[in-house]
């Protein structure tokens, strides 16, 4: 008992310490803003030494960053982050039947905070908390961290990137998640890239990684769930890149990676090599890359699958956008023990300016599901089809302040019957950052 009330002491006072955080972050933010104009003329050193153009790839690098994080207070470099939506859910249990609506609003604040180190290295760490409220249904409020960090280092030729993360939520995540409905996880990741040259036209990278997806079961919605495994799956990258011409350059990659189920120490392998082009024009940008893999997937003879990875980007005139994207890989599925699933999903979205400040945003994906002949729940799933639509209206207020009016379709075909189902959510919101692109 006593130690029951440690740990709940414990994380009470864990969110005091986040919440503690997040407003001195924005008050040292406001008072940096409103000072800056004022400091203006005391850091025109600074600000010629940081406008050099960069000359090695790991400068290149660390000046991106430093254009990002505008606001300084000390050695540090702030990018403030707020993210702000409120709207009706009409399925907000996720189900089948019986389907109820309820209003709900989110606040996201965060901030990116980092330290360059010389002309050598860029520190920094990304702290975001969503505060997550549904009116009728307390089973869907929530508060959750994310937490990420990055380092950037290097010489003129070598580029070496570490990347790591941290979130628990009670969420939908990602379009292409098998799990499409709340549940509360724990994702932990890390993964290292190392870039350098070959030669005058190709380089080589090389990188290493690990993700942990961890399910919690949660009370509330523990029954509509199927026995959740957790796994950690490492892979290992190997990739290429030659510049053919000063707009066009051809890419390849070799991925091998060992999946783990942290239960049963069961495990399983899966490679691929993809090949493709990379184009950078005025007014087309995209990357497309295809090829073969191998996995575990069930079936008593492994084959080949093609895969593919590509996305593309047009802009039309002066002010439309449209663009494209397609992927077919491997994916660890959280209903089995060993094997993967293969996930293909492919949509286009647009951006299509009015007026000045108007403007309409939509985009239509959609994919399916392949377990193979691996079991859920001793059925085999043949048909696990997903769709997801979206249409916002969006008024720029000032600057980086935008409103934004619409909503979201999502639709889930499948013979995995909890999945089954239709949900409509229209969302009024707006956000404001000051990232810099």
């Amino acid at each position: 008992m006593i130690a029951t009330n440690k740990l709940e002491l414990l994380l009470g006072n864990k969110w005091k310490i986040k919440i503690a955080f997040f407003l001195t972050v924005y008050l040292l933010c406001l008072c940096s803003l409103l000072f800056s104009q004022d400091e203006e003329e005391s850091t025109d050193e600074n600000a010629q030494e940081e406008t050099t153009p960069p000359q090695g790839r790991t400068e290149k690098e660390i000046d991106a960053m430093v254009q990002q994080h505008k606001l300084r207070l000390g050695i540090l470099r702030i990018q403030p982050i707020l993210r702000l939506r409120t709207g009706y859910d009409n399925n907000a249990l996720f189900r089948g039947n019986h389907i109820e609506g309820d209003y709900f609003a989110a606040a996201t604040p965060g901030a990116s905070v980092g330290v360059k180190i010389g002309h050598r290295a860029f520190v920094r760490a990304i702290e975001q908390v969503e505060f997550l409220y549904y009116h009728k249904f307390h089973e869907r409020r929530d508060i959750y961290p994310i937490t990420r960090g990055e380092v950037i280092t290097g010489s003129d030729n070598v580029l070496v990137r570490l990347l790591g993360g941290y979130v628990r939520r009670k969420d939908v995540i990602d379009l292409d998640e098998e799990i499409d409905v709340p549940v509360d996880r724990r994702i932990i990741d890390g993964r290292m890239t190392v870039t350098h040259p070959l030669t005058q036209r190709m380089s080589l990278s090389h990188s290493v990684g690990v993700v942990r997806h961890e399910y919690i079961q949660d009370s509330e919605f523990g029954s509509l769930f199927l026995n959740l495994r957790n796994h950690q799956t490492y892979n290992f990258t190997n990739g290429f890149e030659y510049a053919y011409k000063q707009d066009l350059s051809f890419i390849g990659d070799f991925t091998i990676g060992h999946s783990r189920d942290l239960d049963s120490d069961q495990s399983s392998n899966f490679w691929s090599v993809l090949g493709g082009i990379r184009f950078v024009k005025s007014s087309f940008t995209g990357s497309i890359r295809a090829g073969f893999g191998e996995g575990d997937t069930g079936e008593e003879r492994r084959r080949h699958r093609f895969l593919i990875d590509g996305t593309v980007e047009r802009q039309l005139g002066r002010r439309l956008q449209l663009g494209a994207f397609a992927s077919r890989k491997y994916e660890t599925s959280a209903f089995l023990s060993s094997g993967f699933r293969v996930t293909t999903i492919a949509g286009i979205h647009a951006h299509v300016p009015l007026v000045n400040r108007l403007s309409i945003n939509g985009s239509l994906a959609g994919g399916v599901n392949d377990y193979g002949n691996n079991l859920i729940e001793g059925q085999p799933v043949k048909n696990d089809h997903f769709l997801r639509t979206s249409a916002f209206l969006s008024v720029r207020v000032y600057r980086r302040l935008a409103l934004h009016f619409g909503g979201t379709y999502t639709h889930r075909d499948t013979q995995v019957s909890i999945f089954n189902r239709k949900r409509f959510t229209y969302l009024i919101g707006f956000g404001y950052s000051f990232t810099l692109d």
